[in-house]
């Protein structure tokens, strides 16, 4: 089965479960690479550009990285043979980038908003308890607003979820007729109608506000930019195909 991936597929497989494996083994030496490869809002002192990058390379958890996994070499195969590897490389990176983008600016207008409630003197001094995370400091305080600026700043986002979001969106357009079966409950549903359904829901968590520590905008702005995609390249469809 692993040797009838494609290359992308097959790469991006290995890089992902290879850095899981990497923090795991650097964490047991009290080192914590999410504090380098995660993307921190732009408003952090931790954040640096890179991160938009090698933030989808980062999971939270095993559950994390095996669903994600699991959906990209579900319907990424499928994709990279209709694209090819290098359209496929590109729809990939550019559906997670903009998932992290569109995140990033969503949580900076909030801070913004936050930050109306505070003095500059306790802005700068949430800025310099962050300029001491690498010491494993702890952030607490009694303000409830000014511990969600803090945890606007210092919690960052990991995982593939927006590029993988942009790959079900993706296959949503391309096969909407194509029915997958469902575990829980044992039944088949067409594709249009599952994937959609789940975008759906990841629009209404977002605009809830509700903060379950689930980067819902990320997976709004993956489906967004596979979608911007399929539109663009159908209306060359002779040339990619």
């Amino acid at each position: 089965m692993f040797n009838q991936f494609g290359p992308v597929v097959k790469n991006l497989l290995l890089l992902n479960i290879a850095l899981f494996v990497l923090n795991f083994v650097f964490e047991a030496q009290g080192i914590d690479l999410g504090r380098y490869l995660a993307l921190y809002n732009f408003h952090s002192p931790l954040f640096k550009p890179y991160q938009l990058i090698s933030h989808m390379f980062m999971h939270g958890g095993i559950f994390h990285l095996f669903f994600n996994m699991y959906a990209l070499i579900m319907f990424g195969p499928i994709l990279e043979r209709i694209w090819g590897k290098q359209r496929f490389f590109i729809f990939y990176f550019s559906c997670g980038i903009f998932a992290g983008l569109l995140t990033n600016t969503i949580d900076y207008i909030q801070l913004i908003q936050l930050e109306k409630h505070f003095t500059s003197l306790e802005i700068q001094d949430a800025i310099a308890k962050l300029n001491y995370l690498e010491h494993g400091m702890s952030l607490t305080t009694d303000t409830y607003l000014y511990q969600k600026y803090i945890n606007f700043m210092q919690i960052p986002m990991v995982g593939a979820s927006g590029a993988i979001l942009g790959i079900l969106a993706a296959f949503a357009w391309l096969f909407p007729n194509t029915e997958l079966q469902l575990i829980f409950p044992p039944i088949a549903v067409k594709a249009k109608w599952l994937i959609g359904i789940y975008v759906l829901y990841e629009i209404y968590m977002a605009f809830s506000g509700k903060m379950d520590g689930i980067g819902h905008w990320a997976h709004i702005g993956g489906a967004i930019m596979g979608t911007i995609f399929i539109f663009i390249w159908k209306q060359n469809k002779k040339s990619f195909y």
